[in-house]
């Protein structure tokens, strides 16, 4: 998708841990994108964060994100290149005590 829609030529994968800025009470993961591409339309971005912007991918993204708990924003980033961030919560379960035999 990068390759055909924005035509870019570096694309950057970054992960992370922490907690949701949304509500610091959440931990979670945040998977980020971003490229050198054209970037999206940024009112359209504004306007509508689940919009299809000509196709079906981002919305879909959107509403995945949002039935996991998580959200997705997309934007521009400093370059004018595209920047996706996905966040999604994750579950902390204490570690089980380990078995005495």
């Amino acid at each position: 998708n990068v390759i055909q829609h924005a035509a870019a030529k570096r694309v950057r994968v970054s992960t992370a841990l922490g907690l949701d800025p949304a509500d610091v009470k959440t931990h979670g993961v945040l998977i980020r994108l971003s490229d050198d591409g054209k970037g999206f339309d940024q009112q359209s971005c504004d306007e509508n964060p689940s919009s299809t912007h000509g196709g079906k991918g981002l919305r879909n993204m959107a509403w995945r994100a949002n039935a996991l708990g998580g959200h997705l924003k997309v934007s521009n980033n400093d370059s004018g290149g595209g920047c996706i961030e996905l966040w999604l919560p994750v579950q902390q379960n204490p570690r089980p005590e380990a078995s005495q035999s």
